[in-house]
């Protein structure tokens, strides 16, 4: 997303200076027992994927166990209320991205909580491509291809609210074509009934997709973003196949509830930093279809701000018009 790379060079110049002038950062004091990164989605997602990478590291960084936990539901809605409502002490995280963080919220805002107030950030890791994905057997290559077929077709997501929904929403009003929803619990059930051909069509994750492309039981037509993945450079944009003024993505960053000390907040926010750029985390990063990217705190709450005001008359225009 053109949005969040400017905000990562403005960051990455604020960071060159900072580095120069700063020393190691003292640890601040943390909860005696184990550190809990929670996932608002189920196992084998973008946002699971990112978050087991990161356990390890963080473990070491802080020197304690820290473990995984996926709570599903509400599109992100119960994992990311749940870490809202935690003591804010550092034992909870939250591994959340543009679905859970953003695009949920837009689609049934919970009262419990505000994702622009709600939550300190510590940092953004990685931009995560979302790709348009088709069952084998609807015989299209292209989104070109896609775009001649007249008949109703179903379409898979990670959720109500996801970004892949909102993606496939901004598709049908970009094109006109007729394409219904379908929600899962996440996106690997939706990829599951994709390769069956339940459904003809999914928004997914690059992480989520790209095992089952390479093995040809889903065709990936193209990349939602304004700009082609970087792990899959020949895969053209949406936009470079005709749709207008299409662009969606997503990202993944770690939050910590409100309230959590400065400092511990700041301490974190070196952790993540120090592994932008550990190049073997990075690799590990591309490895799975993420493209690496670094937010320190202050640029992810802005970013988050600013994501919501870009979005919010996007996501009105579109409930309007269905």
């Amino acid at each position: 997303m053109a949005h969040l790379r400017f905000f990562a060079t403005r960051a990455g110049a604020i960071l060159a200076a900072a580095l120069a002038v700063t020393t190691a950062r003292a640890q601040p004091a943390l909860p005696s027992g184990p550190v809990t990164i929670i996932v608002p989605f189920t196992p084998g997602g973008a946002n699971d994927v990112t978050a087991r990478l990161l356990a390890p590291e963080l473990s070491k960084a802080i020197d304690r166990s820290v473990v995984v936990e996926n709570k599903p539901g509400a599109g992100g809605n119960v994992g990311v209320g749940f870490v809202a409502r935690a003591k804010p002490d550092g034992s909870t995280l939250l591994i959340s991205s543009a679905s859970s963080h953003l695009f949920a919220y837009l689609a049934k805002a919970d009262p419990t909580y505000d994702p622009r107030t709600s939550f300190a950030a510590i940092g953004i890791l990685n931009d995560v491509p979302l790709v348009l994905s088709a069952w084998p057997g609807l015989e299209v290559k292209t989104v070109t291809d896609l775009l001649k077929i007249k008949k109703e077709l179903f379409f898979g997501s990670s959720g109500t609210g996801s970004s892949p929904h909102f993606a496939g929403e901004l598709f049908a009003a970009r094109t006109g074509m007729k394409i219904t929803h379908v929600p899962y619990q996440g996106g690997v059930q939706a990829l599951n009934d994709l390769m069956t051909g339940r459904i003809e069509l999914a928004w997914l994750t690059l992480p989520s997709a790209l095992a089952q492309a390479k093995a040809g039981t889903i065709l990936n037509l193209g990349v939602s973003s304004d700009h082609r993945a970087a792990s899959e450079p020949d895969l053209k944009t949406v936009q470079e196949q005709g749709v207008v003024d299409y662009s969606v993505g997503s990202w993944t960053g770690l939050f910590a509830p409100a309230q959590t000390p400065p400092e511990l907040v700041a301490y974190l926010g070196g952790i993540l930093e120090k592994l932008s750029r550990n190049e073997a985390f990075q690799a590990h990063m591309r490895k799975v279809g993420t493209e690496p990217l670094y937010l320190g705190p202050a640029e992810t709450d802005a970013f988050v701000r600013e994501e919501f005001d870009r979005w919010i008359p996007i996501v009105q225009k579109i409930a309007a018009a269905k």
